[in-house]
């Protein structure tokens, strides 16, 4: 579950850091993939690194 959280944690990031680059160059999809980026990492990364927080302090 660690792995997963990290995996996605460094794809949204890296999605963000893409479209940043897209848009400052003015290329078609930059907006998207900062979109895509941010909204997955605050609503699919955040989360499952939440939860793997949890389970580990029930141990």
């Amino acid at each position: 579950m660690k792995t997963l959280a990290f995996i996605l944690a460094g794809l949204f990031t890296s999605l963000i850091f893409i479209g940043v680059i897209f848009r400052v160059q003015h290329w078609p999809m930059g907006e998207w993939f900062s979109i895509i980026g941010v909204i997955g990492f605050a609503f699919i990364s955040v989360p499952v690194y939440t939860y793997n927080l949890y389970l580990m302090s029930k141990k």
